[in-house]
């Protein structure tokens, strides 16, 4: 069966570098195809000359601005959409303003079997209702919604809904979270041999570091991480080592957080917190130990809080040895590290990816979804009711340690 896939805000980063072009892999092409796109032009003569406005605006774009891979997917796909549209190959259709949120048109949906969404983040519940309403399976790029209001205090308006939308879900609606750190390499080997890794031992605390040093006059990074956006680095960043508790059945209890906020922002640009992991109505498998403490760093600028890179989530276990998922690896190796009592790293083992998945973290997402539509029962390892565990942890942290309390936030991260 293909899998008609309409598209919304055709000109998002994330499908434009990302999915767009993973369209295109032989793993995918033969599954997915591309009907439509949707964005806020109200016809696709217009839509047409925004992808060529935009295409001019890359064109002279620095490896600075985007990261000259990312240009280069860009301007590929872009030049594909406009050829698509102009030829007839792809249909358009404009997002409905209304007075309250978004939707899209009747149209759209006829066309269609399926919906990505890669628009502003406060939009996505809006379009997740909407394929509620009409059981159209939709893959949501992170977050599934917001947690903060205009003025960047914790709002629990749309989680609500979220809990609303699996209120009324009676178990054949496919909604998942395109979340794709769970879908690098490493993660999926985490989760595919988790039972093997584990060997009956028990995960007692976990540590999480997703450390950047990007520009912060990056202009994407300065429209993402602002009030009005209702994001901050927790939002856009933290929701990766959150959804590792999540995708496993376990809640997190926020117990200490402290932000820092990078000159010329109004959200949180690096945080550091701790979180209790506890059991719930949704624990399948008892991996973790009740009341484990699990660990978070993110920084978006951290060559300003001389921090180094990194990216890797280390699981503890019970017998003192650990299990480290660095997500840089493209061969979706585990390293399991033993440590003597003087705390000095002994023995490594290294656990090989042994079942297939692709290098490309959105190849895996895509196959996620495919299979999810394909068989109701088989819930994605990102499915929305995760996505809640992982927001409500977010929106449970942003109230306790809200980032608009100065008592809450490090004024000497950046300190020269």
């Amino acid at each position: 069966m293909t899998i008609k896939l309409a598209e919304v805000a055709y000109s998002s980063e994330w499908f434009l570098a990302k999915l767009c072009r993973v369209l295109k892999d032989e793993l995918i092409s033969d599954v997915f195809q591309l009907v439509s796109v949707a964005g806020r032009q109200d016809t696709k003569q217009e839509a047409i000359e925004r992808i060529r406005v935009l295409k001019a605006e890359r064109e002279k774009s620095s490896a600075q601005d985007y990261g000259a891979r990312n240009t280069s997917a860009e301007l590929q796909s872009l030049g594909e959409l406009e050829r698509g549209l102009a030829e007839g190959s792809l249909e358009y259709h404009p997002i409905i303003k209304k007075s309250e949120g978004v939707s899209l048109t009747d149209e759209m949906f006829l066309g269609c079997n399926a919906l990505y969404v890669s628009s502003l983040n406060e939009t996505h519940i809006d379009f997740a209702e909407e394929a509620l309403r009409r059981n159209i399976p939709i893959l949501v790029e992170k977050p599934t919604c917001v947690v903060l209001d205009k003025n960047g205090e914790a709002n629990s308006d749309q989680l609500n809904r979220l809990e609303e939308i699996a209120a009324k879900d009676s178990g054949q609606f496919v909604f998942m979270d395109a979340e794709h750190y769970s879908y690098k390499p490493v993660s999926m080997n985490f989760y595919r041999n988790i039972e093997t890794l584990l060997r009956g031992r028990e995960i007692v605390g976990a540590r999480g570091r997703i450390i950047e040093h990007d520009d912060p006059n990056k202009i994407r990074v300065r429209n993402l991480l602002k009030k009005s956006s209702q994001t901050g680095l927790l939002t856009d960043t933290g929701v990766h080592l959150l959804s590792f508790v999540s995708n496993l059945g376990y809640n997190a209890k926020p117990k200490e957080a402290k932000h820092n906020i990078f000159p010329g922002y109004d959200v949180e640009t690096g945080s550091r917190a701790s979180y209790e992991i506890l059991s719930c109505s949704e624990t399948k498998k008892r991996f973790v130990r009740e009341g484990a403490r699990f660990e978070l760093h993110i920084e978006k600028f951290g060559q300003h809080s001389t921090s180094p890179e990194a990216k890797e989530m280390m699981f503890i276990l019970s017998d003192g040895t650990s299990l480290v998922l660095d997500f840089t690896r493209k061969d979706g190796a585990i390293i399991e590290r033993n440590y003597s009592t003087d705390g000095l790293v002994g023995a490594e083992v290294i656990h090989p990816l042994t079942r297939g998945a692709s290098s490309s973290e959105y190849v895996n997402i895509l196959n996620e979804f495919k299979a999810a539509i394909g068989d109701f029962s088989k819930k994605p390892l990102t499915d929305y009711r995760n996505s809640i565990r992982t927001m409500n942890a977010l929106y449970q942290t942003y109230k306790v340690f809200p980032v608009t309390d100065s008592a809450n936030v490090n004024r000497e991260a950046y300190a020269k």
